[in-house]
């Protein structure tokens, strides 16, 4: 990932997601763009609190408990910081935490998207971004996300 480690608030509004540039599947992958970014869950949920820990291997590993308000499904993704560039993991984890505390406290739906392995497809359990605009062919335009690099 080339991009720098800077936020920007898209058009002043309240902190609405993250979305990284892009992210890399494994070690030694080329990063994806965010604009090839798909679903890791088919339609938005609510996010409960991050939980922060140590991954195996090293690095970090954050856990984020879903639910859908529709179906009552639940459950929790992953992602380890190890996808992103130097520098850039501890800026996403900051915004994905307070992105899934606001989520809380305001009963705001999001739309958790991860990053296409070779088969085209999120890994099941795993995500890489969380926006309040849905991931795919349309991917989201950052009118009410927070988007990192530039």
């Amino acid at each position: 990932m080339l991009a720098s480690s800077s936020l920007s608030v898209v058009a002043g509004s309240a902190l609405a997601g993250g979305v990284p540039s892009s992210f890399a599947v494994s070690v030694g992958s080329a990063p994806v763009p965010s604009s090839r970014f798909r679903p890791a869950l088919p339609g938005a949920v609510l996010l409960g609190s991050p939980v922060v820990s140590a991954a195996s291997g090293g690095g970090a590993l954050v856990t984020v408990p879903w639910s859908c308000p529709v179906s009552g499904l639940s459950g929790s993704l992953r992602c380890r910081d190890s996808g992103f560039a130097p520098g850039e993991a501890s800026a996403f984890f900051s915004a994905l935490e307070s992105a899934a505390y606001a989520s809380a406290s305001s009963g705001a739906v999001w739309f958790v998207g991860g990053c296409p392995g070779r088969r085209g497809s999120v890994l099941s359990g795993w995500f890489c971004a969380v926006s309040s605009e849905p991931f795919g062919p349309s991917s989201p335009s950052g009118a009410s996300s927070v988007v990192f690099g530039g």
